[in-house]
């Protein structure tokens, strides 16, 4: 017997979350209590510029009350695959477009109350080609290094999780890349 949802409850719908309060039933039959986010899948994007650069982007994030430091990332809308994802979001937020998007990894965002799993994509071979959102003209475009990155997450400038995440996962596949000769 696996652990079992028994009674899911609907709380509250919002624009692109819904939350639940639900009772699970594990193989010992004891059950446990949890309120439960559904939040939509997610691209994050990597996006190497011409300079060798990675593109970040700050912009106002509601649950900090504040300016964060980020790597471009957005939802997955209806029909739309994680690639065709990756690229609207790369171009919406920082004008780019990227002619080349290679997944890297997928990695859950907050999963002790939350679905949301994000996929990682490398974007290269880059063109100025700005797509703006209507919500993202007050995002600003921040390109620096990966040792300037780290820098910056070691010193506490960079706190999001998923950018943090998202920058180590690139170092491994570098590190990887460099050991097969590649």
């Amino acid at each position: 017997m696996k652990n079992k949802i028994i009674e899911r409850i609907f709380k509250y719908e919002g624009r692109r979350i819904s939350v639940f309060s639900e009772t699970l039933r594990d193989q010992e039959g004891n059950e446990s209590f949890y309120d439960v986010i559904y939040h939509p899948n997610a691209c994050v994007v990597i996006a190497i510029n011409s300079q060798d650069k990675i593109l970040f982007v700050s912009q106002f994030r509601m649950g900090a009350k504040e300016f964060l430091l980020e790597l471009p990332a957005g939802v997955v809308e209806d029909g739309e695959s994680f690639s065709d994802c990756a690229k609207r979001e790369l171009q919406e937020e920082t004008g780019y477009f990227a002619n080349h998007v290679e997944k890297l990894s997928s990695f859950y965002s907050t999963p002790g109350f939350c679905n949301e799993l994000l996929h990682l994509y490398l974007a290269k071979d880059l063109s100025f080609s700005p797509k703006k959102a209507e919500d993202t003209e007050k995002i600003s475009l921040i390109p620096m290094t990966l040792d300037e990155a780290l820098e910056n997450i070691d010193k506490n400038f960079i706190v999001d999780a998923k950018t943090i995440c998202g920058i180590y996962r690139y170092k491994h596949f570098l590190t990887l890349s460099q050991s097969r000769g590649s």
